[in-house]
């Protein structure tokens, strides 16, 4: 009975630890390979490959993304994406991604417009 608390205690505390660890957000290397889908004179739909690395001493499953798409500090566009991936421990790794850019943001702001 000593010897199996003894190890459930072991477990209690190798869980505890793991729950403590913070982790990192994948951050974007690169975007690859960019096709435009479809394109307006307000918006813009690209299909893309983005080269992500993750930072953590541990891999993961990838069901889904959110991000945030930036030029210049002013968001045109959000990527909200189910995914099947895997995401692997302090390494490099791609996924396939479709996104609307918002122009009329761009416009308005000056960075397309005169």
């Amino acid at each position: 009975m000593i010897r199996w608390l003894s190890k459930a205690a072991m477990v209690y505390a190798l869980i505890c630890l793991y729950a403590c660890l913070s982790f990192e957000q994948p951050e974007v290397k690169d975007i690859k390979q960019i096709d435009i889908i479809e394109a307006t004179k307000s918006e813009i739909r690209l299909k893309a490959e983005l080269l992500l690395h993750n930072p953590n001493p541990v891999g993961m499953d990838l069901s889904s993304a959110r991000l945030e798409v930036k030029i210049n500090n002013k968001i045109v566009g959000r990527l909200e994406q189910k995914l099947d991936a895997v995401m692997p421990a302090k390494s490099d790794f791609s996924i396939p991604v479709e996104m609307l850019l918002d122009l009329t943001k761009l416009y308005d702001s000056g960075l397309l417009g005169a």
